[in-house]
Formats: C-alpha cells, sequence, structure tokens
C-alpha cells in the first residue's frame, strides 16, 4: 500500500499475501483498496494482478465474471488466466 494509512486493518490477524496484497480477518486488499466480498480465509495471490478465493477470481479489486477459481490455469507465454472456457487477459475477457 506504499505507505497508506489502512485504518480499517485488524492489526492482530494481518497477513501478507503478496506485493500489493494484504488480509486480515475479515477483508482483503490490493494496494490499499479493499476487495469487495473477498473470502478471506480462503483468498490467495494467482498471478501478476491476480487473485482468488473459493467463488471468485480477481483483477486487482474486481470480480471476474465467469470464470472458476478451482479450475484456474495461467499461460505465461501470453500472461493470461483461464478456466478452460472463459480467458482474461489484463482483467479484460479475450475468449
Amino acid at each position: 500500500s506504499d505507505g497508506k494509512r489502512l485504518d480499517d486493518v485488524d492489526v492482530t490477524t494481518l497477513e501478507i499475501v503478496a506485493r500489493d496484497y494484504l488480509k486480515d480477518s475479515s477483508s482483503a486488499y490490493f494496494d490499499g483498496q479493499k476487495i469487495a466480498g473477498a473470502d478471506t480465509k480462503t483468498f490467495s495471490y494467482v498471478f501478476e494482478n491476480y487473485s482468488k478465493d473459493n467463488q471468485h477470481v480477481y483483477y486487482k479489486t474486481d470480480a471476474l465474471p465467469g470464470i472458476n477459481p478451482q479450475k484456474l490455469s495461467i499461460n505465461y507465454s501470453n500472461n493470461t488466466i483461464s478456466d478452460g472456457k472463459v480467458t482474461f487477459k489484463n482483467g479484460v475477457q479475450v475468449k
């Protein structure tokens, strides 16, 4: 969060997930912004600006529609993520 104060964070349960990603017992954050609806018990970093929980895949703070986090794969050669049916690049659906 580049030194920004996060007033709503529970410092007793705060965990650094990855660069720019934090979580506490009730919320997950990307670059200091809350990721609405993220399940902190299953929240994890995926790749670049992507994260996921048991129900959603997120690009920065936005939930991506229609992609299954349980079947997620990363194509490092073209910087896309996919579940075999839906593909995203830089948070934009390309398939």
